[in-house]
């Protein structure tokens, strides 16, 4: 077993613990329908689990993407459909350009564009 195994079976287990404490305490699983302040509640609660003391090196950076899979679960990203609707005549750079806003644009801010 390799080391980062070691680690990230860890933080697999304190997320897992944090989620078994959430679901008692709530009577309701975590999921991403849950309202946004829920969310943050139990953002900040697997946060607080960090399981290997000091926050560095390869045991952080293992905590670190296990939170980012934990994140994508709750906070989803969105699909931007805008893009797909009215990109006949856009550039691939701006394609890629609005493809990666966070909000999706609407017709009327395509007037320059098309």
């Amino acid at each position: 077993m390799k080391a980062s195994d070691s680690w990230k079976a860890r933080a697999h287990k304190a997320i897992a613990e944090m989620y078994e404490q959430w679901a008692d305490v709530n009577h309701t699983l975590p999921s991403p329908f849950l309202p946004e302040g829920e969310k943050q509640r139990l953002w900040l609660m697997i946060k607080k689990a960090y399981p290997f003391g000091q926050r560095e090196n390869w045991p952080y950076k293992v905590w670190c993407a296990e939170l980012r899979k934990v994140k994508a679960f709750l906070w989803p990203p969105a699909v931007n459909l805008a893009v797909g609707l009215f990109d006949e005549g856009l550039s691939d750079g701006k394609r890629r350009v609005l493809a990666n806003t966070p909000n999706a644009p609407v017709k009327s801010q395509f007037k320059d564009i098309l």
